[in-house]
C-alpha cells in the first residue's frame, strides 16, 4: 500500500521536476527549433561529413547531440515577462552548463563517424541540460 504525501510534505528531491516544466515556454522552443538545424550543420561538417546511409546510428546521435545543445543554449532565453536579461543563475555553474555544448562538439568533432564518441558528447550536453532544467546552479554555494 502506498501513501502519498501531501504538497507542503514533500522534499526538494520532487521540487525540480516541477520548477523544469514551468520554467519551459513557447521562446525556448522556438530558439531551440530555429537554432538545431545550425548546430547540426556544424557538427556534421566538423564530424566527417553528411553520411546518413553510411553510419545511421552517428547521425541520429549527433542529430540527439544539437537538439539537446541547442536545448541548453535556449535555456539562457528569458522567459516572457522578465525583459530582455538573459536567465543565467549562479555564474560559475551557468557557465558550466553552457561549456557542455563545447565539449560535446569538441567530442563529436575529435572521432569522425565513430559512435561511441557521439553517444559521449550526448551524455555530457544531457548533463547540462539536466543542470539548468532542474535549477542546480541556482543551490550553487558560490
Amino acid at each position: 500500500m502506498t501513501t502519498t504525501k501531501p504538497d507542503a510534505l514533500r522534499g526538494p528531491a520532487q521540487e525540480p521536476t516541477l520548477r523544469a516544466t514551468r520554467r519551459w515556454g513557447r521562446r525556448r522552443t522556438v530558439v531551440t527549433g530555429a537554432l538545431a538545424p545550425a548546430l547540426l550543420a556544424a557538427l556534421v561538417a566538423g564530424g566527417g561529413g553528411w553520411a546518413p546511409l553510411d553510419a545511421p546510428a552517428w547521425t541520429l546521435t549527433v542529430a540527439l547531440v544539437a537538439l539537446t545543445g541547442t536545448a541548453v543554449l535556449a535555456s539562457y532565453v528569458p522567459q516572457a515577462g522578465q525583459g530582455l536579461r538573459p536567465d543565467v543563475g549562479c555564474g560559475p555553474c551557468a557557465a558550466m552548463a553552457g561549456m557542455t555544448v563545447v565539449a560535446a562538439t569538441v567530442l563529436v568533432q575529435s572521432a569522425p563517424h565513430e559512435v561511441p564518441m557521439a553517444l559521449t558528447g550526448l551524455l555530457v550536453v544531457a548533463f547540462g541540460l539536466y543542470q539548468r532544467l532542474t535549477g542546480a546552479a541556482q543551490t550553487c554555494p558560490t
